[in-house]
C-alpha cells in the first residue's frame, strides 16, 4: 500500500514530534501587536504569499471527532501538494491505522484496513465523512491546516473592514458556496472562516487566531456545524518543496472489496 520510503517518514515524524513535546519546543504565535495596519491590498498580497509559501506540507495532528457515529480520538499524518493532491492517514490511539484518504484530481479513494475495503467516490467530500464523520470538504480542511485562503478566492474577493477586523468574502459559484473569512487587525491573524451552503452552512475557528507571516501556523482548529463537530491540534507542519510521488498513490490489495459511496447518503 505505502512506499517504504514514505512509512519512514510517518514515523521519523511521529518521533520529531515527541521530541520537541520533550524539549518544551513552543511554535511561533501571531505577535501581540502590530505597528501599523496593512491596506486592503497589502493584505490580499500577504494572503497570495502565505498560500504559495503553504502549497505542499506535511503535518501531523490530533482530532476529536463528535457526530452521529459517535465520539472518538484519533491521530492523523496528513501530505498535500494543492490545490489537487492530499493524503489524510488516520491512526487511532493505538497507533494502528484505521483509514487512508487519497484525493487526486481526477480521482479519490478510502483505504479501511478494518472493513477490508477500498472505497471510491466521485466527491472526495463522501469519503470523509465515511472516515471521520464530518462532512467538511477536502478543500477546506487542506487549507484551514495552513491557516490559508485558497489562491481562487483571492483573485476578486469582496473584502470590507473596520477599525479591528477584516472580512474576505468570496462565492463560489460552481459550488454555490459562501465563504466570509474574518482576520483580526491588527495583528493581522485569521479568526474565522463561516461557510454556506444550500440547506446547511459550517464554521471554522482558529485559537489562537493564526498569524499571516509565513513562519506562524495555526495551533487549533475547530470545524463545526449542526450535526458534527471536529476538535484538530497541529502538532507538528512543515513546508515542503518537493514530495514523494508514493504518497498520492494507492493500490487496491488483492481480494479486497472494491465500494462506491456515490449514492450513498
Amino acid at each position: 500500500m505505502k512506499s517504504t520510503s514514505f512509512r519512514v517518514f510517518v514515523w521519523s515524524l511521529l518521533l520529531l514530534i515527541s521530541a520537541a513535546a520533550a524539549g518544551g519546543c513552543t511554535r511561533p504565535q501571531a505577535p501581540a501587536v502590530s505597528p501599523g495596519r496593512l491596506s486592503q491590498e497589502e493584505l490580499l498580497d500577504s494572503l497570495r504569499r502565505r498560500a504559495e509559501f503553504w502549497q505542499s506540507y506535511q503535518a501531523a495532528i490530533r482530532l476529536k471527532a463528535e457526530s452521529a457515529k459517535g465520539k472518538f480520538p484519533l491521530k492523523a499524518i496528513v501530505t498535500a501538494r494543492l490545490p489537487r493532491q492530499f493524503r489524510l492517514e488516520v491512526f487511532n490511539l493505538f497507533g494502528q491505522t484505521t483509514g487512508v484518504l487519497v484525493v487526486n484530481e481526477e480521482s479519490a479513494a478510502l483505504w479501511a484496513p478494518s472493513d477490508k475495503a477500498m472505497f471510491t467516490a466521485r466527491s472526495a467530500d463522501a469519503l470523509v465523512r465515511h472516515l471521520i464523520g464530518a462532512s467538511l470538504p477536502i478543500d477546506v480542511l487542506a487549507y484551514s491546516l495552513i491557516g490559508s485562503l485558497p489562491p481562487r478566492s483571492l483573485s476578486s474577493p469582496d473584502v470590507k473592514s473596520d477599525s479591528s477586523q477584516w472580512q474576505v468574502i468570496w462565492q463560489d459559484r460552481e459550488k454555490g458556496s459562501l465563504y466570509t473569512w474574518e482576520l483580526t487587525s491588527p495583528p493581522d491573524a485569521i479568526r474565522s472562516l463561516i461557510v454556506q451552503e444550500a440547506g446547511s452552512a459550517y464554521s471554522i475557528a482558529y485559537d489562537p487566531p493564526s498569524g499571516l507571516g509565513l513562519q506562524y501556523s495555526p495551533a487549533r482548529i475547530r470545524a463545526a456545524s449542526q450535526a458534527w463537530a471536529l476538535d484538530i491540534t497541529v502538532e507538528q507542519i512543515l513546508p515542503q518543496k518537493s514530495l514523494d510521488e508514493s504518497a498520492f498513490l494507492l493500490q487496491t490489495p488483492d481480494g479486497v472489496r472494491v465500494i462506491s459511496l456515490d449514492g450513498a447518503p
